[in-house]
């Protein structure tokens, strides 16, 4: 009797070591299974890109400029963010880096001047590159305007400009009184779109040539002229403050600009043009021939959907 039990015990424990190897196999595969249902599987969308970077040593000849020349659908750039990355030996060994991140929503450029007539000496801000052609339109689909400004001309510009003073000031970029379609993040993508950044110096003009009315005293490449500007010359910032107003405007004696290093300053206080925000704060030794990197990456899908080595032009 006691060799019958025995050997009863043998089939009882095989059958619970399989059903134990049947459980944790079974919890392997739901474990598995759910990580590929609850993964990040979003398809990419495809995208090709013209780039060009520009540095002549002047705001009139530099710039860094993304075309849309392909993409198998609309879209949109509050999905993306652009990744900028470069490193230069200098002459005398040292080694320098630069680049910047760019997300929608935040803001990367910041500058205090008078964009033009109808606006006042102000704090302006944007997110950059900004955007202009396809895929660029105010909030009733029309195409906005193609100014090189950090906004856009609304529907009742410059009358309902803050305190009615028919001078708008960066709290009116509202939507109604000026537009911000063209930041980046509020602009889609689509073939001939083009994102754009250019350094500080020029007065106005439209998104493709250099300001048509003049410079400042103070930006890229400009020899300051007023007592209170410093630096300047060819692939160098001038800064301090300008005092040049636009044609019919008066100040009565204040600046109609001011540049602050990007550099030793408070924080917040500091300038930091288009080119800056694309590129770092140290984007002016870049010459012909140095290589930038560009990168733009699907956030949904956590994809780079462009990734390019960027050869820099002369002017």
């Amino acid at each position: 009797m006691k060799q019958l039990n025995e050997r009863a015990v043998s089939p009882v424990i095989g059958v619970m070591l399989m059903l134990v190897v049947t459980i944790i196999i079974a919890a392997v595969v739901s474990g598995f299974a759910g990580g590929l249902i609850g993964g990040n599987n979003q398809k990419a969308p495809q995208l090709t890109v013209d780039a060009r970077i520009a540095n002549g040593g002047y705001w009139s000849n530099s710039f860094f400029m993304l075309t849309v020349t392909g993409e198998d659908q609309s879209i949109a750039t509050k999905d993306l963010k652009i990744v900028t990355s470069w490193s230069k030996l200098l002459d005398n060994g040292t080694k320098i880096t630069g680049g910047n991140t760019i997300v929608p929503g935040k803001y990367n450029y910041h500058m205090y001047y008078m964009v033009q007539k109808n606006t006042y000496p102000d704090d302006w801000y944007a997110v950059v590159p900004l955007g202009y052609g396809p895929g660029v339109v105010d909030t009733n689909g029309t195409p906005v305007s193609a100014n090189f400004w950090p906004f856009e001309m609304g529907s009742t510009f410059p009358a309902s400009c803050a305190g009615g003073a028919q001078q708008c000031h960066f709290v009116d970029v509202n939507g109604v009184t000026l537009l911000n379609r063209s930041w980046f993040g509020n602009y889609n993508l689509l073939v001939g779109t083009t994102m754009l950044a250019r350094p500080f110096g020029g007065a106005y003009g439209n998104n493709r040539a250099p300001a048509s009315n003049g410079a400042y005293e103070v930006g890229y490449g400009i020899t300051g002229t007023a007592a209170d500007t410093t630096g300047g010359g060819q692939y160098q910032y001038s800064y301090g403050n300008s005092y040049n107003p636009h044609p019919g405007t008066s100040l009565g004696g204040a600046p109609s600009a001011t540049f602050y290093p990007s550099v030793g300053m408070t924080a917040g206080s500091q300038s930091e043009d288009m080119m800056m925000a694309v590129l770092g704060p140290n984007w002016n030794v870049l010459k012909a021939g140095d290589t930038v990197n560009v990168k733009i990456v699907h956030t949904p899908s956590g994809k780079t959907i462009v990734d390019k080595d960027v050869s820099v032009q002369g002017g």
